[in-house]
């Protein structure tokens, strides 16, 4: 077999461990089981869109059209999936924020009727989140 078909053949291989691993990412695998191509580092959560696009930039003499098509289709769909988790743990983040801020001032009210008097931010930012640990520890 000629040194241009088995690169050929290794790069399709190697495109085929990188459909699989973009697989486990979509999915939320965790980075350790991916493939032996990221050789079992910890890594970013977007080091396989490096991955991807080094491959791509590699390969681009030997393999046809299309297989570079995909490629580049498969590392947009990778920047989309990580753009729209970014969004959700963002939104996510701000509930929480907005939720843990009426629990302070919640909080600050009962505390005002129980002792009578006015709370200094730093004792009610305490007295909040010992509450809210106690709920999920509880809960």
């Amino acid at each position: 077999m000629p040194i241009s078909e088995l690169f050929v053949e290794y790069c399709l291989i190697q495109v085929c461990e990188i459909k699989r691993m973009a697989e486990c990412f979509i999915l939320g695998l965790p980075q350790r089981s991916w493939s032996s191509l990221l050789a079992g580092a910890w890594l970013p959560r977007w080091a396989p869109i490096l991955v991807i696009a080094s491959l791509a930039l590699h390969i681009h003499v030997f393999v046809p059209l299309l297989v570079r098509v995909l490629v580049l289709v498969l590392v947009l769909v990778m920047v989309m999936v990580l753009v729209v988790r970014g969004i959700i743990i963002i939104r996510i983040w701000l509930v929480l924020a907005k939720r843990l801020l009426k629990l302070q001032l919640t909080m600050g009210m009962v505390v005002m009727l129980v002792m009578g008097c006015r709370v200094r931010k730093e004792v009610l930012v305490v007295v909040t989140l010992v509450v809210v640990v106690v709920v999920v520890v509880v809960v």
